[in-house]
């Protein structure tokens, strides 16, 4: 049986360095990073502004149709909060690879990749996410449409001559 080129493929990454002392110049990195996030196509964000102390932004990742009664729901990507980025949609493999390199920690369902702090780890980050992405994009392009319209927005009928 053979593999596709895209199965065989696996996610290389170096180990993460351990810092005692903190960075200077760290805000730039995670900046940059988050910009990069935010150009990719069909990238949807929402701030949460409950918690004035801590930034919380949810990133998903949403199909755009030219129905407007089906659309595809939309797939969480990441979530950017001070403690890290948490990252859906990363398969069994990539995840352990990425744990066993020291990029993150994992959590129920997904990880939380820690935020860069210079420009090497930037694209280090950045090659995660895209992996993480290109597998939602994919899984999202195979999704059926739902209904856009609730059912609490559709009109009701009676079923008697009582009218």
């Amino acid at each position: 049986m053979v593999a596709a080129v895209d199965q065989v493929r696996r996610l290389i990454l170096p180990a993460r360095i351990q810092l005692t002392g903190s960075l200077t110049n760290s805000l730039q990195p995670r900046l940059s990073l988050v910009d990069r996030i935010a150009e990719l196509p069909y990238i949807v964000t929402v701030e949460n502004d409950t918690d004035t102390l801590h930034f919380n932004v949810s990133v998903y990742l949403q199909q755009v149709t030219a129905s407007l009664k089906k659309r595809p729901e939309p797939v969480r990507f990441c979530k950017i909060d001070h403690a890290g980025i948490d990252i859906f949609g990363l398969d069994d493999t990539d995840k352990q690879q990425v744990l066993s390199s020291g990029w993150c920690r994992t959590r129920a369902s997904h990880v939380l990749m820690y935020l860069p702090r210079d420009d090497a780890e930037v694209e280090i980050c950045w090659n995660i996410l895209m992996r993480a992405y290109d597998q939602l994009y994919e899984q999202s392009t195979q999704a059926r449409p739902i209904r856009a319209a609730s059912a609490w927005t559709l009109p009701s009928f009676s079923r008697t001559n009582l009218q």
